[in-house]
């Protein structure tokens, strides 16, 4: 009994001499954390060395690779295990023929690690799981509870990777999708910085007048699709009322870098779509993306609302699913504004007056000429109206003969629709019957603040209120009329005063 004893102490023994000489994994005692996120987004980490340490006082650290990227390896990352210690290279220990473990050393050093990480991120972009994923909730993501080992940090649906020692942030720092943890350092940090696609819109002009035409520019970035076997790319712009586009007018033109590239937009809802399978355009990666197209400012512009465009850009996010996409909108606006007149009675404002007849110069003193379609299709000028309702194209001209004359109804209102924000002349050209004309143009400014200094940025409905009066008009104060009636009164005051002072005279003399 007591030899079994004894036999079973040694056996015991010697199993735990053997646990503290074998090899160890680490497990669950690291964590990632990722700077420059972006909120809302995808992060995903792959295992690609798992690190284990042999020894109880003396940690020896070893890796294997992980199962996932053995075929990694063994085909585009086949350079990156070697044979040789050509440094200080960590070893590792992978599979041989007839399925033996042979020591190699692990290739990755500060001179290739970015080129390693591009093929490493193109890798993971098709591999069925991953060993940890979060949504961004803030700047930052953290991954805990992680296994010793070597990780890539891969933002999913990210086009545009920073990485290496050329690419470093506002501080100096490099950016890296790529980080080890180990028992001595099992807290690890990446600075990533990871740009997804996005489309900025711009136009020529924002304040703008009713049938002027613009040209609208829409800017991206050709992706990079490593990893995709399919990469959508649509790109929609949709017009509110305010602006008119269809295939006469848009004449959209597309370019990758400098070159321009054929396609053919789908026109419909009042805007445009163009789709491209970037897979197909790898040969210009990275280079600026360039729309141009045309529209029409409409009547329905000169709205209490800005007129909105809006460009939608849908894009491929993840190389696993083809019918996975996300989407960025960018909007740009334009205005049009509207000089509205009331004419009054001077001695009681509430009384309106009719037969006011009136025109608007510009700052350049040409005449405000609005037009619309007549029935047979031609473009005639509209005048002697209260309003320039339905009018489609603003045009300003050098006499007043050529010009839109309107003329107040019987609530003493007219409507110069389609201006853009500035400086005008508002001229009476007949006043009401009984009434006088004003004697000289009153001045107009649209969409500027309340002190009238700064113009501002928005579309406006100018209100403006002119007095009219009656009775005799007299010539203004300081005018040449008023000087002679001056002059000749003082002559005929002097002149009385001679003859009576030369009467009194005579009637002394007599005496």
């Amino acid at each position: 009994m007591k030899n079994i004893k004894k036999i079973i102490m040694v056996l015991l023994v010697a199993v735990l001499s053997l646990c503290g000489l074998s090899n160890v994994s680490a497990a669950g005692n690291g964590s990632i954390t990722v700077n420059n996120a972006v909120n809302g987004k995808t992060y995903e980490i792959y295992k690609i060395f798992d690190l284990t340490y042999s020894g109880t006082e003396t940690k020896k650290v070893a890796y294997t690779i992980d199962s996932d990227w053995e075929a990694f390896f063994k085909g585009e990352g086949s350079s990156y295990i070697v044979s040789e210690n050509t440094g200080s290279l960590n070893p590792i220990t992978v599979k041989a023929e007839g399925n033996t473990n042979e020591t190699k050393y692990i290739n990755i050093t500060e001179s290739n690690v970015a080129v390693f990480t591009q093929k490493a991120l193109a890798y993971a972009a098709n591999l069925t799981g991953n060993d940890g994923s979060k949504v961004a909730a803030g700047e930052t993501v953290e991954f805990t509870e992680l296994d010793l080992g070597y990780y890539l940090v891969y933002p999913q649906g990210a086009t545009d990777i920073k990485d290496g020692e050329n690419d470093k942030d506002e501080n100096g720092k490099p950016y890296a999708s790529i980080c080890s943890i180990t028992s001595t350092l099992p807290n690890a940090e990446v600075n990533v910085k990871a740009k997804a696609p996005e489309i900025t819109k711009t136009v020529d002009d924002n304040n703008v007048e009713v049938g002027q035409e613009l040209t609208f520019t829409l800017t991206g970035q050709v992706p990079d699709t490593t990893g995709y076997k399919s990469y959508t790319y649509t790109i929609s712009d949709t017009m509110t009322e305010g602006l008119k586009i269809n295939e006469d007018i848009a004449n959209v033109l597309v370019k990758f870098g400098n070159e321009t590239i054929a396609v053919t937009p789908t026109y419909e809802n009042n805007g445009f779509t163009i789709t491209f399978n970037m897979v197909n355009y790898q040969g210009y990666k990275g280079q600026t993306i360039t729309v141009t197209y045309n529209a029409i400012v409409t009547e329905k512009a000169v709205t209490e609302d800005v007129t909105k465009n809006t460009a939608v850009l849908t894009y491929s996010n993840n190389p696993k699913n083809s019918e996975s996409v996300e989407t960025f909108t960018d909007e740009e606006i334009v205005y049009s504004s509207q000089i509205e007149v009331t004419k009054v009675d001077a001695k009681d404002n509430t009384v309106t007056l009719d037969g006011a007849k009136f025109v608007i110069k510009n700052s350049e003193g040409k005449y405000y000429a609005a037009y619309n379609i007549a029935e047979d299709g031609t473009k005639t000028i509209m005048t002697n109206v209260s309003t320039t309702e339905g009018l489609v194209d603003v045009d300003w001209v050098d006499s007043e003969e050529n010009a839109t004359v309107l003329v107040t109804g019987t609530d003493g209102v007219v409507l110069f629709k389609g201006v853009e924000n500035g400086q005008y002349s508002l001229v009476e050209v007949e006043a009401p019957l009984g009434y006088n004309k004003l004697t000289g143009p009153v001045t107009v400014k649209v969409g500027y603040d309340k002190e009238e200094t700064n113009l501002l940025e928005t579309n406006v409905s100018h209100e403006e209120t002119v007095e009219n009066s009656t009775g005799t008009q007299l010539p203004s104060t300081g005018g040449v009329g008023t000087t002679m009636f001056i002059i000749i009164g003082s002559l005929l005051m002097i002149g009385s005063l001679l003859v009576l002072i030369t009467n009194k005279r005579m009637s002394k003399e007599s005496l």
